[in-house]
């Protein structure tokens, strides 16, 4: 079965924030070079010295788009990934301690399973018929929906 456990969906998060705050500082890290390029030139300006003090500037502003670039880049690839775990968060309890989400596809398995684990029904009562779906619909009451990645899990309050 295809159950999530939340302490990896939060480990994930976690990776994802730490990506993005690094190339964020490395932005703002790029953007005081370049903006002490600026000013280094214009100093040399003054005194017609600026051919060094030009290339400086047109390296730091490079390396200023290039930290640009590589910020754009992740936020299109990881950015909804991101969101999307940020807003499970705020839904799922025990998050960072973790909590199991079930596919709502797999419900009615995981209840019996469950039931099977708990000594609720044993071969012994091979006689026995069980409604599972009613079974499931009953024990459904002490979790509740979230979607993830476009599929419907179903997580314990």
């Amino acid at each position: 079965m295809q159950y999530l456990d939340t302490r990896d969906l939060y480990k994930r998060q976690c990776e994802l924030r730490k990506e993005k705050e690094a190339l964020e500082q490395d932005l703002e890290e790029k953007r005081e070079e370049l903006a002490a390029a600026k000013q280094e030139y214009q100093d040399a300006r003054e005194e017609d010295k600026t051919e060094e003090n030009e290339d400086a500037m047109d390296e730091a502003q490079e390396d200023f788009e290039a930290a640009q670039a590589d910020l754009a880049t992740w936020i299109e690839e990881n950015q909804e990934e991101l969101d999307e775990l940020n807003g499970l968060e705020k839904e799922v309890s025990e998050w960072m301690h973790g909590n199991t989400m079930i596919p709502e596809s797999e419900w009615v398995s995981y209840v019996q399973d469950l039931a099977d684990d708990l000594g609720a029904v044993g071969d012994s009562h091979s006689w026995l018929v069980i409604d599972w779906e009613a079974t499931a619909d009953g024990v459904r009451m002490d979790y509740h929906e979230v979607k993830y990645q476009g599929v419907t899990y179903l997580v314990r309050d």
